[in-house]
């Protein structure tokens, strides 16, 4: 079965989290299945929150003009939970980035003008972005040379033939962020821990719900929803 040290360390990494983000543990269970039917453990939550409706960040909120901002390297996660479930170890410096975002957030709020904010999980970036468009009915053009990734997940990518935009992040948050205030925010995050938060676009009018790619060729693409599953999903 599963070992109690383990357990056990995931309930103190719990507890350490929750102490620092001030989240209340209302209650919880355990079911224990017979072994063989399960690898490992399987953590599932439902949580509950309120947002002060001026805090309320809506994609649809979005302006031509708005800069387009993430926090941090993208495909950090899903390149580590990729060479970890392939079992493939020849890439040094992998590391998962998942971590709390609320920092990142609450200094964003405290500098202003932020009108959207998503966490692009599930299809990476490149699904994020696409949501910020459809939303907004508006274009998001961004510049692959402005979005940072690590040499490590650039390299692993390459190797495998997996495109790290559409791998997902577990510590990054995208924003969409008045273009007078944009430059304060990236400021503003790297002061809280946010040290690769960069300016990668903007919005802008143009074909609705369409993201376009400015390559570092000097090319355009149009930058799609990703199809399937890159990764399988454990988060």
């Amino acid at each position: 079965g599963f070992e109690v040290k383990k357990l056990q360390k995931i309930l103190e990494s719990m507890e350490k989290i929750l102490t620092e983000e001030k989240v209340a543990l209302i209650g919880g269970d355990l079911k224990v299945v017979p072994k063989g039917e399960l690898d490992g453990v399987v953590i599932t939550t439902a949580s509950i929150g309120i947002v002060e409706k001026r805090n309320l960040l809506k994609a649809d909120q979005i302006r031509p003009g708005d800069k387009i901002i993430v926090s941090g390297t993208v495909g950090d996660h899903g390149a580590t939970i990729m060479a970890a479930q392939e079992g493939i170890d020849v890439i040094c410096g992998l590391r998962s980035d998942v971590a709390t975002v609320t920092r990142f957030i609450k200094e964003a709020l405290r500098v202003g003008g932020i009108r959207a904010a998503k966490d692009p999980t599930r299809g990476g970036l490149a699904m994020a972005l696409n949501d910020f468009a459809s939303a907004s009915g508006l274009t998001i053009f961004v510049e692959e040379e402005k979005i940072p990734i690590k040499e490590e997940v650039s390299s692993y990518c390459e190797m495998l033939g997996v495109d790290p935009l559409s791998l997902a992040n577990e510590g990054m948050v995208l924003l969409a962020v008045d273009p007078g205030r944009a430059e304060n925010v990236v400021n503003a995050l790297k002061q809280v821990g946010a040290k690769r938060a960069a300016i990668i676009g903007e919005a802008k009018k143009g074909r609705p719900g369409f993201v376009l790619l400015k390559t570092v060729a000097g090319g355009l693409r149009l930058l799609e929803r990703p199809t399937g599953e890159i990764v399988p999903r454990i988060c």
